[in-house]
């Protein structure tokens, strides 16, 4: 069963609305579009932001998305470099041996 993650208020909407919502988001701002990228991994990058901006719901973050966009930003870079990371690591790994 998967998790949600630690900020997700089920009364206040579906969390996969939410997910489309903070990837409308980075499309228009950034122009980059995560809506194809696998849901749970994108919302723990999303909780992991919620939890460094102190944003207390999926809303109150995506209303932080939407009046900042350094913070935008941040989320964009800790996508892309959090999806390198995971792929280059195995490749640097066996390098190494």
């Amino acid at each position: 069963m998967a998790t949600e993650p630690a900020h997700y208020d089920e009364g206040s909407g579906s969390l996969d609305a939410m997910r489309l919502m903070i990837c409308d988001i980075l499309r228009k701002q950034v122009g980059h579009d995560f809506s194809g990228y696998r849901s749970q991994t994108f919302l723990r990058r999303v909780d992991r932001r919620m939890h460094v901006v102190n944003a207390a719901t999926m809303q109150d973050y995506i209303a932080k998305l939407n009046a900042d966009h350094d913070e935008v930003t941040h989320l964009f870079r800790d996508l892309l470099i959090r999806s390198v990371d995971e792929t280059a690591v195995p490749a640097s790994k066996d390098f190494a041996r």
